[in-house]
Order: C-alpha cells, then sequence, then structure tokens
C-alpha cells in the first residue's frame, strides 16, 4: 500500500495538558505545517478530543490543511475489565496477591474519563502517589479515591476564577454532556448572547470545547470539568 500510495506518517500521544505541552505541540505543527503539504506523504495525528480545536485557534492554516476528523471510540465496558484483568495477571507477584485498587474505582474512573485509558491510569498515579499505598494506605476504594479526584479537578478548575453564573453554566453542561448555544440558552433561560459570551471563556480555560455536526456546533465539558461535576 506504501508502493501505490506514497509515505503514511502517523503521529501519536499528541495529548495536549496530558502527554505534551501546548508550546511545544503549537511550535512542532508550525514546523510541520509545510512538509504536511508533500506530496506522496499522508499523516495522521492522533490525540485527544481538543486537538482539532487547539490546531484551528493555535496554528496558522493547519486547520485548512487536515482533510478528515475520525472519532476513535473507547474500549466497551466488558472489554476494560478484561484488560484490567490481564493486566493484574501479568505483574501478580503471588497467588495470594490482591488488586490494590477496588474495581468500583475504575469503573468511576471509566465513566468520568469516557474510557480514555491514558487518563484512568494517570489519574491512579496521582492517587498511588499522593496516598503512598503501602505506607499510609493498603488499598484504594472508592471512598477514598472520589473524594480525592474531585478535590484536583475543583482545585484546578479554581485557578480560572470563574464567577458564580460562568460556573454555574458549566456544572449545567457538564449534567447534559454536550448542547448547542441555543439550546443551553433555552434551558437556562438566559439570553444567547450571555451563553455564547461564557462558552467563549470556558473553550478558552481549556474547561470545555466544542465539535460541529453539520450546521450545529456541540459543547461538550472537558475531563476537570466532568470529574468536578458530575454526580
Amino acid at each position: 500500500m506504501g508502493y501505490r500510495y506514497g509515505t503514511v506518517i502517523q503521529l501519536n500521544n499528541l495529548d495536549i495538558g496530558v502527554v505534551q505541552d501546548e508550546k511545544h505541540i503549537k511550535y512542532l505543527f508550525n514546523a510541520l505545517r509545510d512538509y504536511i503539504q508533500t506530496d506522496g506523504i499522508s499523516w495522521i495525528l492522533v490525540g485527544d478530543i481538543g486537538l482539532r480545536l487547539f490546531i484551528a485557534q493555535e496554528v496558522d492554516r493547519l486547520d485548512d490543511i487536515v482533510s478528515y476528523e475520525v472519532d476513535i471510540n473507547p474500549l466497551a465496558k466488558t472489554k476494560y475489565n478484561e484488560l484490567l484483568n490481564k493486566r493484574f495477571a501479568f505483574y501478580q507477584s503471588s497467588p495470594n496477591a490482591k488488586m490494590p485498587v477496588d474495581h468500583d474505582v475504575f469503573i468511576y474512573l471509566y465513566k468520568v474519563t469516557n474510557g480514555r485509558l491514558r487518563y484512568v491510569f494517570g489519574l491512579l498515579q496521582r492517587l498511588m502517589n499522593d496516598l503512598s499505598i503501602g505506607n499510609l494506605s493498603d488499598r484504594i476504594t472508592l471512598d477514598i479515591a472520589k473524594p480525592m479526584i474531585v478535590k484536583l479537578a475543583r482545585d484546578r478548575i479554581a485557578r480560572n476564577k470563574l464567577s458564580a453564573g460562568e460556573e454555574d453554566i458549566l456544572k449545567v453542561l457538564v449534567s447534559l454532556e454536550k448542547i448547542t448555544t441555543s439550546a443551553l440558552a433555552d434551558k437556562t433561560n438566559k439570553s444567547r448572547p450571555y451563553i455564547s459570551k461564557i462558552l467563549t471563556k470556558l473553550v478558552d480555560v481549556k474547561l470545555v470545547t466544542f465539535r460541529k455536526d453539520g450546521k450545529n456546533k456541540y459543547y461538550v465539558p472537558l475531563l476537570d470539568a466532568t470529574i468536578a461535576y458530575s454526580n
């Protein structure tokens, strides 16, 4: 296939703010922009759901070059559980070893991250470090994990100094998962310009992103907002 259609170059791990620094990715894309248009070479850029919006906002003209956008669905919950069991069995040091994290914690993380494994294990790593497993605690239960994860998310949100009105709109958006500006205005009994202004700020501070579906633009909460305000 490479002989017939040229070279395919795939760049993985373009998860901005999680794996890669924003300044680094912006520099990389600006440097690559002209090379991406080279005849005989096709590029695949793999990252989190905010990658396309970041390109549109931060990298001149690259958004016009991107031809297709494809969503990759997360593992089904059954496959997710199978993955956990296989990983535990692989690292199990003895037949009597027990999982240091309760299954309920994995299910909670699957839900709030929408099954994005990098975030599941990233949050777990943070918990393991903060709790000093083996010293301060022998096991992470949902009662221990959830308040800590929620606090981490709310602390990050607090740095953006949202007004009470902005935070209320963010909470409504989290409860709805995705919505258009006009529908959110109707839902909250607020004017469309008021909602639009708040959504613009929430996008700028990276608590919300948006996706286009035909003529409609749907706003979607990002991870910190989902963790902080999900039931």
